[in-house]
């Protein structure tokens, strides 16, 4: 008779990672027909190549089942990276009140973690807010043309917000 033993930490599970965009994407900060969505930890060596793919009923939500080897009860951090068309990545900041990256408790089985938001951001914090930008140019000694107003709201654009005298 042969007997083999296996160490249950030794045995990986899927996880399946899940995360919604719907935020990101009425801001501009993540394009589906541009920009990939990642997730990265111990498991992949915190490097790219885990691509979320789109849910076919609801195109905010992003999902992909991952191999986890961790044995159950253990902690595994990660983080959701958005990659633009340039190859810029973006990594989550906020995960939780004083957490640098998310985590879950491996189960045994197969398991899917909760949809969660990127950067935990669930409400547009500038929707429907209205802001007016006011500078005093009556000091300014150099030669200026016209001061403008730029941000992540219009992609640091420069020249697309121009400021006007009143």
């Amino acid at each position: 008779f042969l007997i083999v033993l296996l160490d249950q930490a030794t045995l990986a599970v899927e996880v399946t990672f899940q995360v919604d965009l719907s935020i990101q994407k009425s801001k501009g900060r993540f394009v589906s027909s541009e920009d990939i969505i990642e997730v990265r930890g111990p498991f992949n060596g915190w490097s790219g190549g885990t691509e979320l793919e789109q849910d076919a009923i609801n195109s905010s939500i992003y999902s992909l089942p991952v191999e986890v080897a961790d044995g159950e009860g253990a902690f595994v951090d990660y983080k959701f990276v958005v990659v633009d068309s340039a190859n810029v990545v973006v990594w989550e900041t906020e995960v939780g009140d004083g957490q640098d990256n998310r985590s879950f408790e491996q189960q045994a089985a197969d398991h899917t973690l909760p949809v969660v938001f990127f950067d935990n951001l669930s409400v547009d914090p500038g929707a429907g807010v209205d802001v007016t930008f006011q500078v005093d140019m009556n000091k300014v000694t150099q030669s200026f043309t016209t001061p403008e107003v730029n941000g992540f709201w219009n992609n640091w654009c420069g020249n697309c917000n121009a400021m006007s005298d009143p």
